[in-house]
């Protein structure tokens, strides 16, 4: 797996700098991309760090394509790696991702309630809209409901900043 990989994707992969995956992400070129979503598999001879990474960069990527490789690996991921996908999902923003994301606004870590509440806000469309304000009723902690009241409130500031505009 790993000798398929381009040596400078390789080199920012093991850098553990995100501007390192940044520059990969900015020449955008096709062999990066083949890597980084072979990287999504569940074997084990992929490092979860670079999975994760991965991850993060086919987010930031933009290309909806990699959005159902991403939804499978979802429920297989820790914590932190799982923080990242929903991430990189709220970013892809498809109609499957938003529902996934939506899915896990009961889930037990707060910290993964967070992000489902990011990643619905940069997703923005009425659904994701009415399950931040849902999340704002219902969270269990104070603050992911305060925080996702912040978010609906920046959301209706921008549609109503878009419709002045």
């Amino acid at each position: 797996m790993y000798r398929e990989i381009p040596p400078e994707l390789k080199d920012a992969l093991k850098a553990f700098e995100i501007g390192a995956l940044d520059k990969i992400i900015e020449r955008k070129r096709r062999e990066d991309f083949a890597a980084l979503r072979r990287l999504l598999s569940l074997d084990t001879a992929v490092d979860p760090g670079d999975r994760q990474r991965a991850v993060y960069a086919l987010g930031r990527w933009g290309d909806p394509d990699v959005v159902p490789e991403i939804l499978a690996l979802l429920p297989e991921l820790k914590e932190s790696q799982a923080i990242t996908a929903i991430e990189a999902l709220g970013r892809l923003g498809t109609k499957a991702a938003r529902e996934v994301v939506a899915s896990y606004a009961g889930h037990p870590s707060p910290q993964i309630r967070k992000f489902v509440v990011q990643a619905l806000t940069r997703i923005g469309d009425a659904a994701a809209r009415a399950t931040l304000r849902k999340i704002a009723k219902e969270d269990r902690q104070a603050w992911v409901r305060e925080l996702a009241s912040k978010r609906i409130k920046m959301i209706s500031a921008k549609t109503v900043a878009k419709k002045v505009s």
